[in-house]
């Protein structure tokens, strides 16, 4: 399937347009050029004289930093462009127009440009060179004596200004300063300078919290382990009275201070105040009892441990009081600490405005105290008259050779905008051509395949009659003959091999190539085609190929005659030229429908068929004659012929939806311009190589 390429502009294609357009763009560029040029001629001559200044070491003392480029233009043209000044230079040199505002013409005359940081230029604009000058030194001196004057109240203007406000930054300062104090004061530990030692103590918090509720896992298991361990010695009796009901009330009491002393000994140590105090106890009452009473009753190993074991489960309920507390703050120091971190970034935002804002006012303090320094250092010689602002470096001369106007300039302003326009005509010449350019374009336009390019045969073979187009013949080795060989086989490949065949000739409209083409392509075929060809002027209202031929009309009968008389024996019309059968038409036939609409002539052109293998037909054109259409019928095959450059791309549409599309075995394009197409390195490789030698 062939692949359809998109349509775009391209070098290639623009260029082509520039070739076959360049009437319409040279024409309108010549002609801009000479009117601009006519323009130019008569433009009066200005000269422009500019004196130089340059700006004074002191002009810049009241400042720390150098004005730009920028500000010292608006300063000077400020100035120089003043109406005060132009007044006084229109007064001195009688600068007055023959109409319209003085000032506005002088100040329009008057140039100022920047030459650096430190020099500049003011200019003047006159037809007088010697005036020009004049005006240009003079503006020079009154803006030096203007700018000098104004130095001195400048300086005490300044600084009065510079000490008004050092006494606001002062204050500004001093807000800013209690204000970033109280905010640190305010936020404490959440500053960002805290931020590490915010982290390193959460992280001590975090293990300190973890020890604590390890040490209360222990305690809780231990007390657990205890109270399990009481309850099993209180089954065992653990708890029954050790004391005798038999003993006397101060023995009871005594065996009660033992129990309690057993107990106090589990507790705590022999030191202790209750368990001293226990001991004596003990101690006077055993003193106190009689002789021979019975002896004491020790507590059993049970209620020992029962009694150790209760001591022990005191100890750890105290302890675990104690670590719930201490693990309750520790939890609110670990949560106070993080708050703290997460509003780090917050705090960090703002003291970064309040210190941004404490910079810039100090900064700016900076600057305003430096220049009250300079200002100081500057007020002397500035009081005294002798520091001036700018000086004149270079005065302004004569000059020689106008400023304006720049006739080259203006001619070529009037050559690129004729060429301008010429491009828009050719743009839309080209929008207004609906034609075909070459194959590309065709492809892009219809489904029906090109089968062959041929070129414009007059200016590539330099032939001047119509007998030296047939280049089958005359210019058998040329580009163009090799083409039409190469149609052809392609015709005869899209007949698929058929015999015999009638192949009609026609095209949209008429002075496409048509009659040209169908006797080049007949003569191909009778060289490179076994069988016998027979080419027959069919256009009965036109004929033409007598033409090409140079055959003598006179006496000599055609294919419309053998209409006439479809019973004749064909070969008494046929001529022989180059091995090709050739059936003319000598003169216009009336009623040429009827003729070919009747039945005769389709038995007439069955009868030439079975003694030929190909038969061509010459056949007028589809839109305007109804002839062609009856001839297309009558052949089995039609080859349709374009012409670049000429042939509508809708009347080649309107021709093909009138026609049975298949048979319609492709189109060959005539007139293209191969010489400037994409592929001209094959067809000059070609000429080179080729078509010399042979």
């Amino acid at each position: 399937m062939p692949i359809k390429e998109v349509d775009t502009v391209s070098i290639n294609k623009l260029l082509t347009v520039i070739r076959r357009r360049k009437l319409a763009i040279a024409l309108p560029a010549l002609l801009m050029a000479l009117a601009f040029a006519a323009y130019a001629y008569y433009l009066p001559s200005r000269y422009e004289a500019k004196a130089l200044l340059t700006i004074a070491p002191q002009a810049n003392a009241l400042s720390v930093q150098t004005p730009t480029v920028e500000e010292q233009l608006v300063t000077v043209r400020e100035i120089v462009l003043g109406r005060p000044l132009i007044e006084k230079v229109i007064g001195e040199f009688a600068l007055y127009p023959p109409t319209g505002d003085a000032v506005e013409d002088v100040r329009s005359r008057i140039a100022v440009d920047v030459v650096s940081a430190k020099a500049f230029h003011v200019g003047f604009q006159a037809e007088d060179p010697q005036l020009a000058m004049r005006v240009a030194n003079r503006l020079a001196d009154l803006f030096v004596s203007q700018t000098a004057s104004a130095q001195t109240q400048t300086i005490a203007q300044t600084t009065g200004l510079l000490q008004e406000g050092l006494q606001s930054l002062r204050g500004r300062l001093a807000v800013q300063n209690e204000r970033i104090q109280n905010y640190k004061e305010k936020v404490g530990g959440a500053l960002p300078e805290r931020l590490g030692t915010n982290l390193k103590a959460i992280e001590v918090l975090d293990d300190r919290l973890q020890s604590a509720n390890a040490r209360i896992a222990t305690d809780q298991s231990t007390r657990a382990a205890a109270v399990k361990e009481m309850a099993e010695l209180e089954k065992r009796g653990a708890l029954e009275p050790a004391v005798s009901k038999d003993l006397s009330a101060s023995q009871r009491e005594l065996e009660q201070r033992r129990l309690d002393l057993a107990k106090a000994r589990a507790k705590y140590t022999e030191k202790n105040t209750e368990v001293k105090t226990l001991v004596r106890q003990v101690n006077d009452l055993e003193k106190a009892q009689p002789q021979g009473s019975s002896p004491r009753a020790e507590p059993s190993a049970v209620t020992l441990r029962y009694l150790q074991l209760g001591a022990e489960l005191e100890g750890i309920d105290q302890r675990l009081v104690s670590e719930r507390q201490e693990l309750t703050l520790l939890t609110s120091e670990l949560e106070a600490n993080r708050v703290q971190v997460q509003t780090v970034p917050q705090h960090e935002s703002e003291m970064a405005l309040l210190m941004r804002d404490y910079g810039t006012t100090q900064a700016s303090y900076q600057e305003l105290l430096a220049k009250q320094n300079v200002a100081g250092i500057v007020a002397g010689p500035a009081t005294t008259g002798n520091g001036l602002l700018f000086t004149v470096a270079e005065p302004a001369r004569p000059p020689r050779t106008p400023y304006s106007p720049q006739r080259a300039r203006i001619i070529l302003m009037g050559l690129f905008a004729g060429l301008g326009l010429g491009g828009l005509i050719a743009f839309a010449a080209e929008q207004m051509n609906t034609s075909f350019l070459n194959a590309e374009e065709f492809c892009a336009f219809s489904s029906l395949q090109v089968l062959a390019e041929v070129p414009t045969i007059s200016k590539v073979d330099g032939g001047r009659t119509n007998a030296e187009r047939v280049v089958t013949v005359r210019h058998p080795s040329s580009v163009a003959a090799e083409l039409y060989f190469t149609l052809a086989e392609k015709v005869r490949q899209r007949c698929q091999g058929k015999s015999p065949v009638i192949l009609a000739v026609t095209s949209a409209t008429g002075g496409e190539g048509k009659s040209l083409t169908s006797l080049n392509v007949s003569i191909a075929l009778a060289k490179s085609f076994r069988g016998k060809v027979l080419l027959i002027d069919a256009d009965l209202r036109r004929p033409m190929l007598h033409d090409y031929l140079e055959l003598d009309r006179h006496g000599k009968k055609g294919f419309g005659d053998l209409l006439l008389n479809p019973d004749d024996d064909i070969h008494d019309y046929i001529l022989e030229y180059n091995g090709l059968s050739v059936m003319p038409t000598f003169g216009r036939i009336a009623n040429p429908l009827g003729m070919l609409s009747a039945s005769s002539a389709r038995t007439l052109l069955e009868r030439i068929s079975r003694e030929f293998a190909f038969v061509v037909l010459d056949s007028p054109p589809i839109v305007p004659i109804a002839d062609g259409h009856v001839l297309t019928n009558l052949a089995d095959y039609v080859l349709l012929i374009a012409r670049a450059r000429r042939t509508p791309r809708e009347l080649f549409k309107l021709a093909t939806e009138s026609l049975d599309c298949s048979t319609v075995i492709g189109v060959a394009l005539n007139d293209v311009d191969l010489k400037h197409s994409r592929y001209s390195t094959a067809y000059r490789y070609y000429q080179e190589n080729y078509q010399v030698k042979s």
